[in-house]
Parts: structure tokens; sequence; C-alpha cells
């Protein structure tokens, strides 16, 4: 995953985001950390929503039924869904996930494509 890194790190609620993954129609992905005790430190995707978005009753009750949904998937093929939460300060949701080093999934299909070896569909 490429990752914009940002000028300083945001606090967030709970998440310290250090740089943005992607920017889309319905929020940002960005790169986070989760610190503890003794310097123990967590990374995690934390995606968050368009404010814009959240104001919409049915877009936020949508976003809670899919988040239910997708925190009871265990598989080694899906990034772990963590937390669902709304940010005190901002007032914005966001879904907290399991980070995983590497290409997204567009960036492994086209590398195949531009070497004459697409991936199989």
């Amino acid at each position: 995953m490429g990752t914009e890194r940002l000028a300083q790190p945001i606090n967030f609620g709970k998440y310290e985001l250090v740089g943005r993954i992607a920017h889309g129609r319905m929020g940002d992905a960005y790169k986070a950390k989760s610190h503890g005790v003794e310097g123990f430190e967590k990374v995690f995707v934390v995606k968050v929503f368009h404010q814009a978005l959240t104001a919409d009753p049915v877009f936020v009750e949508t976003v809670i039924e899919e988040a239910k949904r997708t925190v009871t998937l265990a598989h080694a093929n899906v990034a772990q869904v963590f937390d669902l939460g709304l940010e005190d300060q901002s007032g914005q949701y966001y879904v907290a996930q399991e980070y995983v080093s590497g290409f997204d999934l567009s960036k492994v299909i086209r590398l195949g494509q531009n070497r004459g070896s697409p991936v199989a569909r």
C-alpha cells in the first residue's frame, strides 16, 4: 500500500493517524497507530467517513450493519475489523481494521496486465 506520510501525526480518538493510504467518495483511509503501556504499539487502517455522509441516518445505519457483519468474518484472506466508533471532536464515524502490508488488488491486477500475465478472473 502506498502511504502518503502526514506532515505530523493527527490524534483521532484513540488512534494516531500517521499517513493517508487512500481518498475516496466515502472518506479517507489512514495508516494509524494505537499506543499502550511501555511503548506497546499496534498498526491499523482507520477508515474515516466524510462528515456530509454521516449526517445521513440511512448511511450511518448501513455502515453500522456492515461493520457488525464483517466483524464476524475470520479468514486469512479477509482483513479483520477491530473497531467501529464515532470520534468525539469531529463527529466522524470510523472503522479500524487490520493493516496488511503490501499491494492492493488493483495494483496487482495492473502489474499482471503490464507483464502479460493477467490475474485469473
